[in-house]
């Protein structure tokens, strides 16, 4: 075991002697990509440039938990071009919370209001607490 130990460091020493280590016989790694072209390639891999231009809609559904509390919301998107957005978050905590963009009037409805705004101006139409 000790001859093995000693033929072992000789050639340890004599390759650092040597200027060069274990690792750097290696062939040098090759560089990484860009991200642009990891971007390109997921696009390619993906359907292309074309499928998402395609695309008119879109639904994303989503599930949320705000750890140590026990509140879990359900989340609902609706999107479509060009600027239409519908966001809805339900939860027993929080109710139903609904938000949303329609040709540019931002609006928003909870269980305590609903808000529709035009310009600077907005409108409000309190469901509790106030008596008609």
């Amino acid at each position: 075991m000790t001859r093995w130990m000693a033929g072992v460091s000789t050639a340890a020493v004599l390759t650092i002697a040597a200027g060069g280590s274990p690792a750097s016989a290696q062939a040098p790694a090759a560089a990484l990509p860009t991200g642009e072209a990891v971007l390109a390639k997921y696009v390619d891999a993906t359907g292309g440039a074309e499928a998402y231009d395609a695309i008119r809609n879109r639904v994303v559904h989503a599930r949320m938990e705000i750890l140590g509390a026990g509140v879990v919301l359900g989340l609902t998107v609706y999107n479509a071009p060009p600027a239409n957005l519908y966001t809805v978050v339900e939860s027993e905590a929080t109710g139903r919370i609904e938000t949303g963009v329609s040709d540019g009037v931002p609006s928003s409805r909870t269980a305590l209001s609903a808000t529709t705004r035009f310009g600077t101006q907005s409108s409000t139409v309190w469901r509790i607490g106030r008596s008609t």
